[in-house]
């Protein structure tokens, strides 16, 4: 939670950092970003995992996109 007060005003705000990572690398930067702003992490799973060579997930990525 970060606290901020500006000319009579106060506020709390609550951060959260949701993130997908295939390989990881973007669930090492979002821990980054929890630390730097003290927020909630959040693991965003896929109802069916992304299995395959990179080429296989991203014509399956660009199907999902086009379906919505």
């Amino acid at each position: 939670m970060v606290f901020f007060q500006a000319k009579g005003y106060e506020m709390f705000v609550k951060i959260l950092v949701a993130y997908y990572s295939q390989f990881g690398d973007t669930r090492q930067v979002a821990k980054l970003i929890r630390q730097k702003t003290s927020g909630k992490l959040f693991e965003i799973e896929p109802e069916t995992p992304y299995q395959g060579e990179y080429d296989d997930i991203m014509e399956r990525v660009k199907k999902e996109i086009e379906v919505g």
